[in-house]
């Protein structure tokens, strides 16, 4: 058993290393997420995530609705999620909140910019996760647009949206991403 612990932290500390500066001249993008409310996201609530060489793939469930899945191989796309999530009161068992955008990026440099229902060329997708009787669920974004820069070092993501079907906190989203 210590053996086992041992090699875990052992793979940990191999497998970390520093952050990188995330800020690059001249194309600097000043990172936020925007509430419904016009607030702003402190950055403890929000996680973002790069599935490189990834895609999105739909399954239909037996509501007809659907879910997304992240798909890895060797693909021309990379999946990035950005999840902001809130925690519920203490005490509570599904108080929590959280609200995620999944999107396809082409893993190349690339400039775009998409707007509507063009937002499905690279398969937005919206997911809400609450004890909110038909709300939760995945929607595709189909209002709002999206503008993606990206180079060997960083993507930039500016994005504004939103989903008429349910309520939503999130609205615009400005973020650099490192590579």
């Amino acid at each position: 058993m210590r053996i086992f612990i041992l090699l875990i932290i052992a793979s940990v500390m191999v497998n970390c290393k520093p952050k990188q500066n995330m800020n690059q001249p001249n194309n600097v993008i000043n990172d936020e997420m925007v509430l419904m409310d016009g607030s702003m996201v402190s950055t403890e609530n929000v996680k973002i995530e790069k599935f490189l060489d990834s895609s999105l793939k739909y399954h239909e469930d037996n509501l007809n609705g659907f879910y997304a899945e992240i798909v890895s191989g060797d693909n021309d796309t990379d999946v990035i999620t950005i999840k902001y999530s809130k925690t519920g009161p203490e005490g509570t068992m599904d108080g929590n909140y959280s609200e995620t955008l999944y999107f396809e990026v082409p893993n190349k440099e690339v400039e775009m910019q998409l707007s509507n229902t063009e937002l499905q060329d690279v398969k937005m997708i919206y997911e809400k996760a609450c004890y909110c009787k038909g709300e939760a669920g995945y929607y595709k974004v189909k209002e709002g647009s999206l503008k993606v820069e990206r180079n060997k070092d960083y993507i930039n993501i500016q994005t504004e949206f939103s989903i008429p079907e349910t309520s939503q906190q999130v609205k615009k989203v400005q973020r650099q991403i490192s590579l």
